[in-house]
């Protein structure tokens, strides 16, 4: 009989280097053939592991909760299963931050009916389109992927007043699956120019004294 080896993988069937965001994250240890005696205590964890399953009799799965954001790493000892098999690592990122979002101008004052404004993200995002966004008193131009974390996009006011960008939340997804959080940026709008009003003055009439009456 050979020696049974041993595929660790993270729940996406990825082996090394993937980004995730969802917790616990589920690993399975599939041996080449038939074990006897493999534990939880024969699997070495960053994290906090539970759960652990025997699937069947050369597939387990273990739930490993992260203690902190970074790299996660699950790995089997080499004498695990009695029977010296050759061990594996998996190693998992975990990232649980949501992407932030500010939106430029903010708070103007303008007289100018269109507006490009600017959405800056805190990390590169991924599928963020004009529908991740709304739009009070006002309608959506163009939208511009400037880069991968910056877009923008142009607004008409519809009339004088408040005129307010909305960035819905989880429009947009970070690398790990993170949706953003929610961003607003309201302005002012007032296309009114100011009226005027002329009107003529009267001359002023001579005072006349008693005494310059004949």
């Amino acid at each position: 009989m050979g020696i049974p080896r041993c595929r660790c993988t993270d729940s996406h069937d990825l082996p090394v280097s993937t980004l995730e965001s969802n917790h616990p994250i589920t690993f399975t240890f599939q041996f080449s053939e038939f074990v006897h005696q493999f534990e939880a205590q024969d699997i070495t964890i960053r994290g906090t592991g539970n759960n652990f399953t025997m699937v069947d009799s050369d597939a387990f799965t273990i739930e490993v909760t992260p203690s902190a954001e970074g790299v996660i790493t699950v790995s089997v000892a080499n004498d695990a299963a009695g029977n010296l098999p050759v061990g594996d690592i998996a190693t998992v990122t975990y990232d649980g931050t949501a992407p932030t979002v500010v939106i430029t101008p903010d708070n103007q004052l303008t007289y100018v009916a269109t507006k490009v404004f600017t959405f800056e993200f805190s990390e590169e995002v991924f599928d963020y389109t004009a529908d991740d966004a709304t739009v009070t008193n006002g309608t959506k131009g163009n939208f511009t992927a400037v880069d991968g974390d910056t877009y923008t996009l142009e607004v008409n006011a519809i009339a004088d007043g408040n005129v307010i960008l909305n960035a819905l939340a989880d429009g947009a997804m970070d690398a790990a699956g993170n949706g953003n959080q929610i961003g607003s940026a309201p302005i002012t709008y007032n296309g009114t120019a100011p009226a005027m009003k002329m009107s003529a003055i009267p001359p002023l009439l001579p005072t006349i004294l008693p005494s310059q009456l004949r």
